[in-house]
């Protein structure tokens, strides 16, 4: 259950109902670091052309509604030349996808730019990769925004002309369809969402192109992997949340959280939350952590409602010990075992009186929240809103304030599109950071 704003994309293939299974879910959960290499710390993925990337990035993609956003981080992908930015990597599936059969891979996808003679950035292949790209999904520049565009192959790539949005979330369906009458026949369909996730096919897509493919050679005995590619002209962008299905991915939350609250009373932690509604769901998990570095620890396990339509309202209280930064996590259990991250947030512990604080809530939060803040002594305050690529968004809050009281500001998604981004209070030399989570 992931919470973030950008692309998502879907892929599929026809398959035996014995092998409708989960082939993949990826979440790029590969630490808090930063890094130039996805390979270098992410093992599972092995880079097939190339010398440089695609990139880690520690902060991951989020789209409301989709199981497989808000955990972990996310693959950094731009265009680049021989020797610059042109590594591609791939991951294998647990099992190849072969003959008859049907396959749907699920992803995240935000860009930040585009070449406007455009390139594909992700794609499949076999099990062995080599050179065997199948599926390839297309982005080019319109101007101010950008197009999708879908290949089976090597064939003139079929475009849309919907215009999308750099920075905005979608989920796209990509359906890759075996036929086992000849080896040009496979067929591949996009379609793209700007909200919502289908629970059937094709739902209301924003955008759908093929089937195509058909007539075109060079069918591959199966699929077996997932691919992010890097080249000259492809776009700059992150993807995340790569889930592998051999049925139409029904990736939606199973609780649809309202409000998520960490704050500190002394060495006392309170963590309390709030659902709407629950399907199916078995209980919660909260977890901390110290820092990046370190495992997250058990703090509390909750029973959920199961099934149900009507609020819900949980509590539980931790007693870290040491005082400090901390992390705290939610996770959500369905009946069936699976499990997601929900919701995530920081609290300082028993920092004392000389210490300014921040907290954001509810967080995740759609449409506002609300800013608290106090600082130790009497001085200027700044609080300002940055998305995740350091942009400022919005000046919340600035001026002088009296210390040791706490103050509230509003918070309003106004225009904002779904996503992460920072809260930052400044005070004197003081800097602090407070992550927040907006879906819509």
């Amino acid at each position: 259950m992931k919470i973030r704003g950008l692309v998502a994309v879907l892929l599929f293939c026809s398959m035996p109902e014995i092998l409708r299974a989960q082939l993949l879910a990826e979440h790029f959960a590969y630490g808090a670091s930063d890094t130039s290499d996805l390979t270098a710390v992410a093992p599972e993925w092995v880079r097939h052309s190339g010398t440089q990337g695609p990139a880690y990035v520690s902060t991951g993609l989020a789209f409301a509604g989709y199981a497989l956003s808000g955990t972990g981080g996310c693959a950094r992908f731009t265009n680049g030349a021989s020797g610059v930015n042109d590594g591609d990597a791939s991951r294998i599936l647990s099992a190849p996808v072969t003959a008859t059969s049907t396959i749907y891979v699920s992803l995240l996808v935000s860009l930040e730019s585009a070449k406007g003679t455009g390139d594909y950035f992700f794609h499949l292949g076999p099990a062995s990769i080599g050179a065997t790209f199948r599926g390839r999904v297309f982005a080019r520049s319109l101007g101010t925004g950008w197009a999708l565009g879908l290949a089976k192959y090597n064939e003139t790539r079929t475009d849309d002309s919907t215009v999308l949005t750099f920075g905005k979330t979608y989920l796209l369906v990509l359906k890759y369809a075996y036929s086992a009458d000849s080896t040009n026949d496979d067929e591949v369909t996009l379609y793209a969402y700007d909200a919502g996730v289908p629970v059937s096919e094709p739902g209301l897509p924003l955008v759908m192109i093929g089937p195509v493919g058909k007539g075109i050679g060079g069918d591959p005995s199966n699929i077996g992997t997932v691919a992010i590619r890097q080249g000259t002209y492809t776009p700059t962008g992150t993807v995340d949340g790569i889930g592998v299905r051999t049925v139409w991915p029904d990736e939606s939350l199973p609780v649809e959280l309202t409000a998520f609250r960490v704050f500190a009373n002394g060495r006392i932690v309170h963590i309390d939350w709030e659902t709407a509604t629950e399907t199916n769901c078995y209980g919660f998990v909260v977890e901390r952590a110290r820092n990046a570095a370190s495992a997250w620890e058990h703090v509390a396990s909750v029973a959920g409602a199961g099934t149900s339509a009507s609020p819900h309202a949980y509590r539980v209280q931790d007693e870290p010990g040491e005082p400090g930064r901390i992390s705290y996590r939610l996770r959500q259990i369905d009946r069936d075992g699976t499990s997601a991250e929900i919701g995530i947030t920081d609290v300082d512990i028993g920092a004392g009186e000389r210490a300014a604080r921040l907290s954001v809530y509810p967080n995740p939060f759609n449409p506002a929240a609300h800013v608290r803040f106090s600082v130790p002594e009497d001085g200027e305050v700044e609080v300002r809103l940055f998305s995740l690529v350091g942009r400022e968004v919005a000046l919340l809050f600035r001026g002088r304030v009296p210390g040791g009281s706490d103050q509230v500001v509003p918070l309003a998604a106004g225009s904002l599109s779904s996503g992460v981004y920072f809260c930052a209070l400044s005070y004197g030399k003081e800097r602090i950071m407070h992550r927040v989570l907006l879906v819509r």
